[in-house]
């Protein structure tokens, strides 16, 4: 599955418990099959909102809960790794 961030900045800022400031991007969950993207928000420290692009789940973003169920906890987002455009001579 494809996460695709369409903007730098975050929107609906708030201040944290710590003093940090904190917001939100928008974000699309590209699934195989469907024609559509699935809009949800990802939150952000402001000032290190993601760039502008394609990243998958980082592996921290999944656990289970105490029956043993899969769930979603914080998301954490890692770049695409492009595949290599270089031809062996």
């Amino acid at each position: 599955m494809r996460i695709e961030i369409k903007s730098g900045t975050s929107t609906n800022h708030r201040q944290g418990n710590n003093g940090k400031t904190y917001g939100e991007q928008q974000a699309a969950l590209h699934t195989p099959g469907s024609d559509f993207p699935i809009p949800f928000k990802v939150n952000c420290e402001v000032g290190f909102e993601k760039k502008p692009g394609f990243y998958r789940f980082g592996p921290g973003s999944f656990g289970t809960d105490k029956f043993g169920n899969l769930v979603i906890g914080r998301v954490a987002l890692e770049p695409e790794v492009a595949a290599s455009t270089t031809k062996a001579a």
